[in-house]
């Protein structure tokens, strides 16, 4: 792991920052960016960049991350999400509704009103009209996310779809790391007013349950404890009626640069085991 610190950043018009896949990129002060940051990605890692000042310039920014085939639940670092600014297919993205008419939370195709910092959402990946047609890289570019701005979480009705982490259940939110870099999800949830957020977030993991997929669920009850990567979606529930507030955040608040698992970069995992019939102790296993 290549890890960059710096009190403040200045990319000049036609230089390029590039951090490889795996590396850190930690700003104490400001960055300004005429030129070209790019963060990258491979099956298996992914740079992060956190800067605890301001973002300026007029170059560009990008972030990748790899998404292997299946549904995944995906975030934008960027302060215009994905409009316009990625190899996916918007048409392909879903955001969760949890106001749609007569209560009923539900999908919705992606536009321009689902763009919220921290909004989650859902993609699918592996043939012609999906998000990404083939497993591979996705590249998301604009002026990366520094802040959030407060936001409602209701206490939504039931939904009875396999859109929630449990199937069934009420309270249900889309939402998303809205940073470049990990966000501590312990202090970033803490100071809901009221307190209305189970600590438990839900992500699904395609791989999972031979590749059928499965969500799976973590707990963050002190700071540190859990860490939501960069681009990654979650469920979260609210339990208490009739919902209530998510703060205003920043980066250098709630980020962090602690490694996560991504389920979105786990490669294919095979597992054969070998035992001889009636003698348990012959036996091998190849991972």
């Amino acid at each position: 792991m290549v890890i960059a610190h710096g009190q403040n950043l200045f990319v000049a018009s036609g230089s390029q920052l590039t951090a490889s896949s795996g590396s850190i990129v930690f700003i104490g002060s400001d960055v300004t960016n005429n030129g070209s940051i790019d963060l990258k990605a491979a099956s298996g890692s992914y740079a992060q960049l956190k800067l605890t000042g301001t973002y300026s310039g007029s170059g560009t920014f990008s972030q990748e991350q790899y998404l292997s085939n299946g549904w995944h639940l995906l975030a934008s670092p960027v302060s215009n999400g994905y409009n316009a600014t990625s190899n996916g297919s918007t048409s392909a993205l879903y955001a969760f509704n949890t106001d749609l008419a007569g209560g009923n939370p539900g999908y919705v195709a992606w536009s321009t009103s689902y763009n919220e910092p921290d909004r989650g959402f859902y993609g699918n990946v592996g043939a012609a009209g999906n998000f990404l047609t083939s497993a591979g890289l996705l590249t998301v570019s604009g002026a990366p996310n520094t802040s959030t701005s407060a936001r409602s979480v209701g206490l939504t009705a039931a939904v009875t779809s396999n859109g929630s982490a449990n199937g069934s259940g009420t309270g249900w939110n889309l939402l998303g790391n809205p940073y470049p870099c990990g966000l501590d999800w312990y202090s970033y949830q803490a100071n809901t007013s009221p307190a209305i957020l189970n600590n438990a977030v839900y992500i699904w993991n395609p791989a999972a349950g031979g590749g059928a997929g499965a969500y799976s669920s973590y707990s963050g009850y002190v700071t540190g404890a859990l860490t939501i990567p960069p681009m990654q979606g979650f469920w979260v529930q609210v339990f208490y009626p009739p919902g209530g507030t998510l703060p205003a955040s920043t980066m250098a608040a709630h980020g962090t640069l602690e490694s996560a698992t991504f389920y979105k970069q786990l490669p294919p995992r095979l597992e054969l085991r070998i035992e001889a019939i009636g003698d348990s102790a012959r036996r091998d296993q190849l991972v």
